[in-house]
């Protein structure tokens, strides 16, 4: 169950926290307190063999030499100097000062019930207790050690004025506490929220320089106000266990800390501050208020916050991020529930949800919601934010942060989890994408692009705008508008005015990027004043240069004017209009013109409809002014011009074919836009002036003029017989049952061309000489084939050459959208043997200009045979059977053939040089973690990084050092965590096979693949996956990468993986890529 309490802070106090709940009338609500199991480090129990034989006794009614009956006692005794050494023999009540460096041991069975004061030696194996106001006080104003170890240290009083543990003020001792336990067992009868027994734990009160404090392996357990109150100075807070069994205490401090339980505060910031709290688990103990964030080391550590909805507070005083993101937090289903401002953030780890705190309280009362659970966010890897907002108050508390507030910057996201009704106008001034989960936004509602924002608004249901002013579209952008907006996955339904407007007044320097797509726009009211769906205008004199793209949109019901509208802009402008539904209520489809009023053919324009499934699509050839504003599209030349007549300018977008008769009318407002027009056999086409420059006709044709000037020119197409004795070539078109065509032109001395094109327009053309020896080949990917991300190449199965020179080059053309950022897969058929296995060894090698040849180490081998590679942009390629002959693999080894001709075709295994100048494979060799790095840079062919971060234990000649810093750079590589707080590579470790899932994972991520897919690690020694790589593990096992041992079926995560089990796994992984 959720624990939902205000608290009201106030940022400048010197003081944590003001008032509490009843600030805000929110009732507290909290699970039942559940105990923890985590026990205490207890081996320092005393024994009779650790005892000195003139070891000092003290019990109650002892006398004799070397005896006493209490502590006071033996301590002012001139016979018991410094160095000795005190057993405890029975129980005793006294108030007592240790001042001599003496060692009291209570055999851990004995007590001390009194005020222990100990400002010198140690305290082992016993319990301190006290009924009365103090318990213990430790440290002193000299410079000497103190430890206490195995002490427990009992508040039997638990009272606020009672039970108090303190260190002293200005302590210059080293004080190290040991394998203790701080224990307060009140009599709250379950009460936890505003309990009425409570103490606090061991307040510390401002050190000296020389002094320092060592909290290790402690446990705390109990109802406390504060475990480690006023922290300040040198103090290390290690592997101890902090259980509270209450959320709240009545009669709590009123100097402005409030009630709440907390486990550690600091003391207000001083120069010797220096805090290390790592290791530790912080069960529901309390809240955290941190003064001083600069001076702290906090890693390593488990909050659990599951019972309890506790706070993380940094004061804004600190000025320095307090950096918590090397720590796990178990929450359950409660919040966590962050007190930070921009000076001093608490940054958490990557994923981890959080509330903020201040943006809520801040919020003006009649909006603020009940409590603060809808003020969500969390960091991200790169050190963004993803906000979360859950209501109207946090999202506008998020994108409009009050002063020293957290809130939306460049590069953050929001991740809208409610519906949003009546916002007003919501400003988006930053680079931020907006991801709306499908959430809906309603009445007088509207997003407004800043100027200089770069926007991303991602499937977002807009319905029913009707904004007050009545001319505020549902996404707006105006004024000095010159940044970027992308509208993707979004619903516009009954909008008000435009649905997006973008129309800046500036210029006409200025320059904006608008990205429209895969969105359905629709008006269901009569009644809206709608006026058009998509409206990107300037002023008629600033001439703004737009990049427009609006793609895969549907556009549905009629509108006041044009459905998609753009005009007055530069004429440099790139448009692409492509792929988008028009229903055919929609009377007014487009409208483009530029800034004097004409219609402007944009540079790029392309302009094909589709149906309403976005499939099948008519490539629309040319466009014809209908007006001062508006062009239509036709889909054959034949069409446009009779539209056009002799008074509409018209022009090509696309390469035109006439298969009838064509008259261009008036050739002064015909622009063909750098295309040409193929007059196919029995065409013709007229003209005013000779255009014959323009004009193709079929290979086996000539194109025939007649006219001239005066009359005009007309245009025919002639076959040029191929008959007894002719010189001419001999074409024939055979169309093939899966819809493709090849055509066959052979040439009179028997040499040919050879061109396939496929029914999704992928081309290949094959070149033969005339003794049928293929001397080039080229194909030409689709757009279909490339928007859909992988293509076979419609060649003939290659037959791969032992010899990158001697193999046939293949050039492969894709379309400019194919980049880095969104590559195709090409399959490139190989010929293979009738009931022959796949050949592992098989790689595509890339050719570069100037003959330079490459091998692609992520080619893939299918089922098939075939190889498949990733390609981003043009490439010519070979493919050749690369793998390597390694001697020492015999035919019994489990990995030869396929594993080994994978790896060393790859260049993932090169082999290991012997000193006859040979190479072996070691397959059941071991694998260091930087041979496993360095493989992967391998992959990537060795990428230079452009991080300067680096890990200290690597070397800078180390064979590994470009990889490791590369990895690191990629997130791959993050390093091992030291006792001291670096991170080291250790790149001359066995890599295990629970790290190769890790790297892999990471690896996958950076690639861009899909690694969601998880399994149960169901494994015999499933238990010794360590916690960090389990998620991995289960993903790795998930895909198929890791399969277990064949004998035993265990997958041995923790041992050393083998090089032939590395290279399976990358075998592995690589095929995956493609799957």
């Amino acid at each position: 169950m959720t624990g939902k309490i205000g608290h009201a802070w106030v940022r400048g106090s010197a003081t944590a926290l003001v008032a509490t709940a009843m600030a805000f009338g929110v009732v507290p609500v909290v699970a039942a307190f559940a105990e923890t199991s985590v026990e205490v480090n207890d081996s320092a129990q005393g024994s009779a063999a650790e005892i000195p034989e003139n070891a000092i006794k003290v019990g109650e009614g002892l006398t004799g030499e070397g005896a006493f009956s209490s502590l006071a006692a033996a301590l002012a005794s001139d016979d018991v100097a410094d160095g000795a050494y005190i057993v405890l023999e029975s129980n005793l009540t006294e108030d007592v000062t240790i001042s001599k460096n003496v060692t009291i041991d209570g055999q851990g069975k004995y007590s001390v019930t009194g005020h222990t004061r100990l400002q010198n030696g140690a305290l082992k194996n016993m319990t301190i207790a006290s009924e009365t106001t103090s318990l213990l006080t430790i440290g002193s104003a000299q410079e000497n050690s103190i430890r206490m170890d195995n002490v427990t240290v009992k508040y039997s009083v638990t009272t606020r004025a009672a039970g108090s543990a303190v260190t002293v003020s200005g302590n210059k001792a080293d004080i190290v506490i040991s394998g203790c336990r701080f224990v307060n067992e009140p009599k709250n009868d379950g009460q936890t929220t505003d309990a009425l027994q409570w103490s606090y734990g061991l307040y510390v009160n401002g050190q000296a320089d020389e002094g320092s404090i060592q909290f290790v392996n402690n446990r705390f357990d109990g109802a406390f106000r504060t475990m480690l109150p006023n922290i300040s100075g040198n103090v290390t807070i290690q592997d101890n266990v902090f259980v509270n069994s209450v959320y709240s205490v009545v009669d709590g401090p009123t100097s402005g800390a409030g009630a709440e339980a907390t486990c550690i505060t600091t003391a207000q910031p001083s120069a010797n501050d220096n805090f290390v709290i790592t290791g530790n688990t912080f069960d529901n103990a309390g809240a955290f208020y941190f003064q001083q964030t600069e001076k702290a080391n906090v890693q390593g550590n488990e909050f659990k916050f599951d019972t309890f909805e506790h706070y993380i507070q940094a004061r804004g005083a600190a000025a320095h991020p307090l950096d918590l993101t090397d720590n796990t937090f178990v929450m359950g289903e409660n919040d966590l529930v962050v007190v930070d401002t921009t000076a001093a953030p608490v940054k958490l780890p990557a994923g981890q949800r959080a509330v903020s705190f201040y943006p809520w309280v801040e919020t003006p009362e009649a909006t603020r919601p009940a409590d603060y659970s809808s003020y969500g966010y969390a960091y991200n890897e790169d050190g963004t934010v993803t906000f979360y907002p859950a209501s109207q108050a946090a999202l506008k508390a998020f994108l409009a942060p009050g002063d020293g507030n957290i809130g939306v910057n460049d590069g953050d996201t929001v991740s809208l989890e409610c519906d949003l009704t009546d916002t007003g106008s919501l400003s988006l001034s930053s680079d931020i994408t907006f991801e709306g989960n499908g959430h809906i936004v309603r009445g007088d509602s509207s997003i407004y692009i800043g100027a200089d924002a770069h926007a991303t608004l991602n499937d977002i249901e807009f319905n029913g705008i009707h904004n007050a002013g009545g001319k505020l579209s549902a996404v707006y952008a105006t004024g000095a508008f010159s940044g970027s907006l992308t509208v993707t996955n979004c619903t516009f339904d009954s909008c008000d005015w435009d649905a997006i407007q973008i129309t800046p007044d500036k210029g006409p320097s200025m320059a904006a990027d608008i990205t429209i797509t895969n969105n359905v726009f629709r008006r269901s009211d009569a009644a809206i004043n709608q006026q058009r769906y998509i409206h990107i205008e300037s002023d008629m004199d600033k001439q703004i240069d737009f990049k427009v793209l609006v793609t895969d949109n549907k556009m549905y019901d009629n509108v006041a004017q044009e459905a998609l509208a753009v005009y007055s802009v530069a004429n440099q402008s790139i448009a692409s209009l492509s792929g988008n539904y028009f229903a055919e209520t929609v009377s007014h489809p487009t409208c483009i013109a530029n800034y004097d009023q004409r219609w402007v053919i944009l540079n790029k324009l392309a302009y094909p409809m589709a149906d309403e499934n976005l499939e099948e699509r008519t490539d629309q050839v040319a466009i014809v002014s209908r007006d001062t504003w508006y062009a239509d599209s036709y889909g054959t030349l034949v069409e446009a011009l009779e539209a056009a007549g002799d008074a509409k300018a018209i022009a090509l977008v696309r390469d035109a074919a006439v298969d009838g008769d064509a008259l261009i009318k008036n050739l002064s407002l015909f622009d063909f836009n750098g295309k040409s027009i193929t007059l196919k056999s029995g065409a013709s086409i007229k003209a005013p002036a000779d255009i014959s420059a323009n004009l193709k006709v079929p290979s086996n044709c000539e194109l025939v003029k007649s006219g001239d000037e005066s009359s005009g020119y007309t245009f025919t197409v002639r076959v040029v017989s191929s008959g007894g004795g002719s010189t001419s070539d001999k074409t024939e078109v055979e169309k093939n049952p899966d819809g493709s065509t090849t055509t066959t032109v052979t040439k009179p001395d028997g040499s040919q061309t050879i061109t396939h094109e496929t029914a999704n327009g992928t081309e290949s053309v094959v070149k033969k000489d005339k003794d049928g020896n293929v001397t080039s080949t080229e194909v030409t990917v689709s757009k279909k084939d490339a928007e859909s991300g992988k293509v076979e190449l419609p060649i003939d199965k290659s037959e791969p050459a032992a010899d990158a020179d001697k193999a046939l080059a293949v050039e492969v053309k894709v379309p400019a959208t194919v980049t880095a950022d969104k590559p195709v897969q090409v399959t490139v058929p190989v010929a293979k043997g009738e009931g022959d296995e796949p050949n592992y060894g098989i790689v595509v090698f890339a050719v570069d200009e100037d003959g330079n040849e490459t091998v692609i180490p992520k080619t893939a081998v299918d089922d098939d045979g075939n190889v498949v590679f990733e390609a981003t942009g043009d490439v010519t390629i070979k493919v050749v059977d690369n793998a390597k002959d390694m001697p020492d693999v015999k035919e019994t080894d489990w990995f030869a053939g396929d594993v080994v001709d994978f790896a060393t075709a790859r260049g993932i295994v090169n082999g290991v040089d012997m000193p006859d100048g040979t190479k072996e494979f070691q397959g059941y060799g071991r694998t260091s973690r930087g041979m496993f790095v360095a493989m992967l840079h391998n992959l990537e062919l060795n990428p230079e990084t452009a991080s300067e971060d680096s890990l200290a234990d690597v070397p800078e000649g180390a064979f590994y050092a470009d990889a490791a810093a590369w990895a690191l750079g990629e997130g791959i590589l993050s390093g091992v965590d030291m006792p001291d707080g670096s991170k080291q590579f250790q790149g001359n470790a066995d890599v295990t096979r629970e790290q190769v899932a890790v790297f892999l994972m990471r690896y996958a991520e950076a690639l861009g693949m899909d690694v969601s897919k998880r399994a149960e690690i169901d494994f015999p020694d499933a238990g010794e996956v360590s916690p960090y790589a389990e998620d991995a593990m289960s993903w790795a096992v998930a895909e198929g990468l890791f399969t277990g041992d064949d004998v035993t079926g265990e997958l041995n995560p923790t041992d050393g993986a083998a090089r032939a089990e590395v290279a399976t796994v990358l075998m592995r992984f690589i095929n995956l890529m493609y799957a």
